[in-house]
């Protein structure tokens, strides 16, 4: 997230939505292409894979971790795979590589050159998302949508990393002192577009579950002048 700036649009995404992305991917998938396996992009592409499978009755699903970094910030060399695939693991298998967003479009890229390059390589290699972003460079062969406009999407397995990475930056931003949950609310409302309706209705009751685990990670702290009902936090 270094790289956006203070104010951009965030989307919470809701489980029926996903799902019902994750199925559309699989109908434009069916009739134009039979894979024998799907590839799932860990660890966005997990459960979307899950999903392409039940609905095209593949058996075979493969997970593979990309990584562009060896830690924060740092860059590698070059992308690695954490877990590579055994010699012939997929030998001349038909593969639908799944990973939930295409931004960049370098993850796809690097997944599909490493697996083209597996020894016993796959006959034939595609790829889908169940969203590709607007000014994506990724060339894939099967999208489920394409957003009208550059938005930080939140999926539901996802909740609470981005949560992490979000709330310790706007109290950044705001450069307060003391931060309630109703604040944090606004802050979200004013720098990203969500309204606490939202969280309420996606995601009831997880801004607080959010808060709690950046306590235990030394993030925050809560500030001892809050009132039971109204529990305030500040930067650790």
């Amino acid at each position: 997230m270094s790289d956006l700036p203070d104010e951009f649009p965030c989307r919470l995404l809701t489980w029926d939505y996903v799902d019902r992305l994750a199925r559309e991917l699989a109908h434009e998938v069916r009739g134009s292409y039979d894979p024998d396996a799907v590839v799932a992009v860990a660890r966005g592409g997990l459960v979307p894979a899950r999903i392409v499978c039940d609905s095209l009755g593949v058996d075979d699903l493969i997970s593979l971790k990309v990584e562009h970094y060896v830690g924060t910030g740092a860059a590698s060399d070059g992308p690695s795979v954490r877990y590579p695939l055994s010699d012939g693991a997929v030998a001349g298998k038909d593969l639908l590589v799944v990973d939930d967003i295409a931004d960049t479009g370098r993850t796809f890229g690097h997944t599909v050159d490493y697996l083209e390059g597996v020894d016993g390589g796959p006959a034939g290699v595609r790829t889908g998302a169940l969203q590709l972003l607007p000014d994506s460079e990724a060339d894939l062969d099967f999208v489920a949508t394409h957003p009208d406009e550059f938005a930080w999407m939140v999926y539901p397995w996802n909740f609470l990393e981005d949560m992490c990475d979000l709330v310790p930056r706007l109290m950044t931003l705001a450069d307060g002192k003391r931060f309630s949950e109703d604040e944090l609310c606004r802050l979200f409302y004013e720098y990203h577009g969500v309204d606490r309706v939202h969280f309420e209705v996606i995601q009831g009751g997880r801004l607080g579950e959010a808060l709690a685990e950046l306590e235990r990670r030394g993030v925050v702290e809560p500030t001892g002048r809050d009132r039971p009902d109204a529990p305030e936090w500040q930067l650790a």
